[in-house]
């Protein structure tokens, strides 16, 4: 693996976690329709990826089959990671303990991740208003409805990464196979552009010809 394709990795994480961190948006990171098709996921997929390409033409490296499959599992942590930068950016009001005033405190200081995680993925509600849900979710429904988001990531990923590398495609370069880089390929025999000393070594072999042709006209007329 090009060692340069670790760069839009970690771009794509960073953005994630980015993502997770913005209140406005990690509260729109599991839009559905009918339950069931994960809009949200497909959308933060076709935009990392772009990320991801973007990142990946800039440092010249070419997307082969292999470096989309990376580049599509990136994608899908990418999108764990909104998970991670929400758990480290939202804080709840909880009371003092001596029952006075209310403190306002991290989610990420009062429990670890995983505990976090378990209570996400725990029973859930869909729909409906703040007073009665549309749909009320078990845990094996919400972690179902969660791995359907990143299927939709993964599915959104792959298909932006296919569009743009067809779209966009890198002539005349391939990686080469001892150091992983992107190179230009060494011209072929047939179209080998000749150098100025093969060049002029033609021109004076051409104008020699010329000459012995003057010289010895009959001659060349009777080998004709």
């Amino acid at each position: 693996m090009n060692p340069m394709l670790f760069i839009p990795i970690v771009v794509a994480l960073l953005a994630g976690f980015g993502v997770g961190c913005v209140p406005i948006l990690n509260e729109h990171l599991h839009w559905n329709v009918w339950f069931v098709i994960p809009i949200s996921g497909a959308l933060f997929g076709l935009g990392a990826a772009w990320l991801e390409f973007l990142f990946c033409r800039l440092l010249r490296i070419r997307i082969t089959p292999a470096t989309q499959a990376i580049l599509i599992g990136a994608a899908v942590l990418s999108y764990f990671a909104t998970e991670y930068g929400t758990y480290v950016s939202t804080s709840v009001t909880i009371s003092a303990a001596n029952g006075r005033g209310e403190q306002i405190v991290r989610i990420a200081d009062l429990i670890p991740f995983l505990q976090y995680l378990g209570l996400r993925l725990g029973s859930s509600a869909l729909g409906g208003d703040a007073h009665r849900a549309m749909l009320e979710l078990g845990g094996v429904g919400t972690t179902l409805h969660f791995v359907a988001d990143l299927i939709g990531a993964a599915l959104g990923a792959g298909g932006m990464l296919i569009g743009l590398a067809r779209a966009m495609p890198y002539p005349g370069l391939f990686t080469s196979p001892h150091c992983g880089l992107v190179c230009s390929p060494m011209p072929s025999s047939e179209t080998r552009v000749p150098s100025s000393a093969g060049l002029q070594t033609r021109i004076v072999g051409a104008a020699r010809s010329l000459l012995d042709l003057d010289e010895h006209p009959v001659a060349s007329r009777r080998g004709s």
